[in-house]
């Protein structure tokens, strides 16, 4: 499966966006909507809305903007009109919320809802982070989404731990040094030597990381953030009478999903 992370700044524009994104690129299961406070639509407004039209979405929950009632309250209302999954994370400055004891009550009242949860391969240890993931997990989460990936041998390391839950790995281009610096200072990513902020690089290494996550049935999770959704998927997959397939020689029919 692969998700396309769309940001929501207006709805019909979004919703165009995504329906643009379906019919050139079959590929595309669905899309991920982050919740960001500087523009006022919200991600599960967005979310039911593409629901109501048969598109796949995954709202992102900032827990630090809910009750434990107001989450509840919300969680029902996105399940009964047909979002059946959701994204989880603490959110920027959220302080001590109790993102496990929130998960633990989404799961009581909404057992059929699938939660996932943020991995993020650089806040520390694989050990540590792969620890509050298990606890996120046993608290009735059901996969993660992974910060991007830049370097297959991490990648991998990570993997190891992931064999038995759905997996969304992250990427995202990063195409200038500027770009690359501010990974590095917010992110605290450190990029492999081989790393070259170029559209050769992105779309080699993208490539590499798409092959490999659907040959162990785990998904991808494509963020273009600052550059056109429509853009760099036309990079990624060939357009060709309405079928996609990808651009690069290592692509394997199977990747297609079902």
């Amino acid at each position: 499966m692969i998700l396309v992370e769309l940001i929501p700044k207006q709805l019909q524009d979004v919703m165009d966006e995504a329906l643009l994104l379906r019919t050139n690129f079959p590929l595309i299961s669905g899309f991920n909507i982050p919740d960001l406070l500087k523009y006022p639509l919200r991600s599960y407004d967005v979310a039911m809305a593409m629901s109501s039209s048969g598109l796949l979405a995954i709202p992102h929950l900032r827990l630090c903007d809910f009750t434990l009632d107001s989450l509840a309250i919300r969680c029902q209302e996105l399940y009964q009109l047909g979002v059946q999954s959701i994204l989880v994370i603490s959110g920027d400055g959220a302080g001590q919320v109790d993102v496990v004891g929130m998960i633990r009550r989404i799961h009581s009242i909404l057992p059929h809802m699938s939660i996932y949860v943020a991995l993020d391969p650089y806040r520390q240890s694989l050990d540590a982070e792969m620890g509050y993931v298990k606890q996120k997990l046993d608290a009735g989460a059901v996969g993660v989404f992974t910060q991007p990936f830049f370097d297959m041998a991490l990648a991998r390391s990570f993997s190891r731990h992931c064999q038995d839950i759905p997996v969304f790995w992250g990427l995202s281009p990063v195409l200038s040094v500027a770009s690359q610096a501010y990974w590095e200072r917010v992110n605290r990513v450190v990029f492999p030597p081989s790393f070259s902020a170029t559209l050769e690089w992105n779309i080699g290494f993208s490539h590499e990381l798409i092959e490999w996550a659907l040959e162990m049935n785990h998904h991808v999770y494509m963020m273009p953030i600052r550059l056109d959704a429509m853009e760099w998927m036309g990079h990624l997959f060939k357009r060709d009478g309405g079928a996609s397939h990808p651009a690069s020689p290592k692509v394997k029919p199977h990747w297609n999903p079902q």
